[in-house]
């Protein structure tokens, strides 16, 4: 509902400071009690500004806060999208072999790394153009790779231009080995992904307990609902937690021709790592001037809250029963889908 801390007036803004701790301390009194739990790893995410063009200043960048983090006892650290080049059109292609260092880097450090890249596969012949790929190289605590996840939904022409999406058999887990040697059931979505709720339950239903979400979202009352909302929402529907890494201030620092810079003028930073219970363990604000955000994920500690709202047993009842078939009709021509058309054609019409 609306709400009236300001007498008659209602407020509706995501960023107001009020609203915001009194939505915390309601779901902080409603939550159930949680559970301890053996089973605990040190997480951080960064956020900072975005380095556009610069793939050797990014690598050495990682080195840098992985001191940091390591010093801080985190075992699991998460960097923006794209985070080797920015988010930028003058972006630097690296194949998964030109990410030895990422590697390496883990494991002297004993840290696990997920470093977003653009990634370049060779063609298999002369003639046909490598493929580029919107990724997440994720590396273990001994500097294996355990994952490399590619953007399967990409936004808007610039990014549909030129990356291609990932393959159906990206939306699967992977099991990451921490130094402690504890294995972490985790899944990996990059930015987009994670504003439809269909990537991240396909995740969960396959077992994920973490989720890594690089992003580089634009700044925006608009966009910030992801971050401030949405985010919440995915992680408590899905009993997970969710870690989320986004870049802060201009989209152009250090590349005033970056064409991308009018798609995304800046960045709204709002970095979080989420609980299962949708609380947030860790914020950032919009601006932080380069910030290592971290917490400690107690990762059997909500079961009271999953056992209240046991939402993938539901959904497979709801399944079973045909509630929910309209969600395996692969048609585009249903009447939602009419109607978004209908929407943006209309935008079209009036901004000319």
């Amino acid at each position: 509902g609306s709400r009236s801390h300001f007498g008659s007036r209602a407020c509706s803004s995501l960023r107001c400071p009020t609203c915001r701790a009194h939505d915390a301390a309601a779901m902080a009194e409603a939550a159930p009690a949680e559970t301890p739990s053996g089973r605990a790893l040190r997480a951080a995410v960064w956020q900072g500004p975005c380095r556009t063009g610069d793939g050797a200043g990014s690598l050495r960048e990682v080195a840098r806060v992985v001191d940091s983090a390591r010093a801080d006892k985190v075992e699991l650290l998460l960097f923006p999208e794209l985070f080797s080049c920015g988010y930028s059109d003058s972006f630097s292609l690296l194949q998964l072999q030109d990410l030895r260092s990422v590697g390496a880097i883990a494991r002297e450090s004993g840290v696990c790394i997920a470093f977003p890249y653009a990634e370049r596969v060779a063609p298999s012949d002369a003639d046909t153009s490598p493929t580029i790929y919107n990724s997440c190289a994720v590396f273990d605590a001994y500097g294996a790779l355990a994952w490399n996840y590619r953007k399967v939904n990409l936004w808007g022409a610039w990014e549909q231009s030129v990356f291609e999406p990932g393959a159906p058999d990206q939306l699967q887990c992977f099991d990451l080995r921490l130094a402690s040697g504890l294995v972490v059931r985790c899944g990996a979505l990059i930015c987009y992904d994670v504003e439809s709720p269909e990537p991240a339950r396909c995740l969960a239903l396959a077992g994920a307990e973490l989720l890594l979400v690089p992003t580089a979202l634009g700044h925006g009352e608009l966009q910030e609902v992801t971050p401030l909302r949405v985010l919440p929402t995915r992680a408590l529907e899905n009993h997970v937690f969710v870690m989320y890494s986004n870049f802060e201030g201009s989209a152009s620092q250090g590349d005033e021709g970056n064409k991308t810079s009018r798609l995304v003028p800046s960045f709204c930073g709002r970095s979080a790592i989420l609980a299962p219970n949708g609380q947030e363990l860790a914020r950032a604000r919009e601006h932080e001037g380069g910030k290592l955000l971290t917490a400690t994920l107690r990762l059997e500690a909500f079961a009271a809250s999953v056992a209240r709202n046991p939402y993938l047993s539901e959904r497979a009842n709801r399944w079973r029963s045909g509630h929910y078939a309209a969600l395996s009709q692969g048609s585009d021509e249903s009447r939602g889908i009419k109607r978004e058309r209908t929407l943006i054609a209309s935008m079209v019409v009036e901004r000319s």
